[in-house]
């Protein structure tokens, strides 16, 4: 008894069915969701930029004022007659100009001060700007994960719909109906797979092409959030010491011991104005240069002629309909083991 053919059932799509307009409208949303974020990154470094120039000169304004208290405790210590006249005939003077540097340390201190308060809550926003980077790329993963699956599929059906013609064409019987009904039936249906399993490769292709910039975006906001973060804490602790001197120096009897101590403190906030200034120029980059390559490779991928979609589907041969669905099955097998061996190096 001969087996009868048995023409495979169609299939349920877990990310809808493979329409030329959904995938149009996925590819719009995606570009809108990916310009987007790159606007608010490209904000962020611009507001990191603004935020660290300032606390910089605040910083640099302090170690002048610094050095101005030194420059008037060096000329009370200088040594004879002559210098001790002076400075009994300018002790008013004196008295008003170290006067004034203190107002003006305590006026910088504060407004460093808050610049950190700044830089503190812009961190906690690099933060959550990251972990919705990082829900978009999730997402991009899970997509691409749920259309692979759809691809496959469409691809083993495709093959099963070409040996079900096969056994038509060579003389075996349907399961139901005429072998000629059933021989356009299939002829039909293999035709209209192909044309979805190209959208479905289309659509592969068009989530991996977007998973690159958007995890590069997700690393520059966290690399930013990272190194402000620390930024924050060193030069929070090296203000705070400085401000607890500058507020000692207008109560203390002893000048220039606080004065001694003050400029000690100053000093140190040297490493912490180099490291705004590298920030500085990391920003500068980001804007000039990272951010406008990162759109610039976005644009450009999204002019690949694969994702310019036309007929060509619908005039494959059975022979490109058979090679396209292995070349899918084949792609695909290559795509999960690139995945596997980056979890493995992971």
């Amino acid at each position: 008894m001969s087996t009868k053919v048995t023409i495979p059932p169609a299939l349920a799509y877990t990310a809808g069915p493979p329409t030329q307009q959904a995938l149009l409208e996925r590819r719009e949303a995606l570009r809108q969701a990916h310009d987007a974020a790159l606007d608010r990154v490209t904000a962020l470094a611009r507001d990191q930029e603004a935020l660290s120039r300032g606390l910089g000169e605040e910083l640099a304004g302090m170690q002048a004022d610094g050095a101005s208290l030194d420059e008037l405790e060096a000329a009370q210590a200088a040594p004879g007659l002559l210098a001790a006249l002076s400075r009994s005939l300018s002790r008013r003077r004196t008295i008003l100009a170290r006067r004034s540097v203190t107002e003006s340390l305590l006026q910088r201190y504060e407004r460093a001060s808050l610049k950190l308060r700044e830089a503190s809550a812009f961190c906690d926003e690099l933060r959550l700007t990251g972990l919705e980077l990082q829900e978009q790329v999730v997402g991009l993963h899970e997509e691409l994960a749920r259309v692979a699956r759809d691809e496959r599929a469409s691809a083993r059906r495709v093959l099963a719909l070409e040996a079900a013609l096969d056994a038509l064409e060579r003389g075996e019987e349907p399961a139901e109906g005429t072998r000629e009904t059933a021989r356009v039936r299939v002829a039909f249906e293999e035709r209209t797979e192909v044309a979805s399993l190209e959208l479905l490769r289309v659509r592969v292709a068009l989530l991996q092409q977007e998973l690159g910039p958007a995890e590069q975006l997700r690393d520059t906001v966290m690399t930013l959030h990272e190194e402000v973060g620390r930024f924050v804490l060193q030069a929070t602790s090296a203000v705070d010491t400085a401000g607890r001197r500058i507020q000692a120096l207008g109560m203390a009897a002893d000048a220039p011991t606080v004065v001694a101590e003050l400029s000690e403190s100053l000093t140190e906030l040297g490493e912490a104005m180099q490291v705004t200034e590298q920030y500085v120029r990391t920003a500068q980059d980001l804007v000039g240069r990272v951010l406008p390559e990162v759109r610039a490779r976005l644009e450009a991928e999204q002019q690949v002629d694969r994702l310019l979609l036309s007929d060509e589907a619908e005039r494959l041969d059975r022979t490109q309909a058979r090679a396209l669905a292995d070349q899918a099955l084949r792609e695909a097998a290559a795509a999960e083991v690139a995945a596997l061996a980056g979890e493995l190096d992971g």
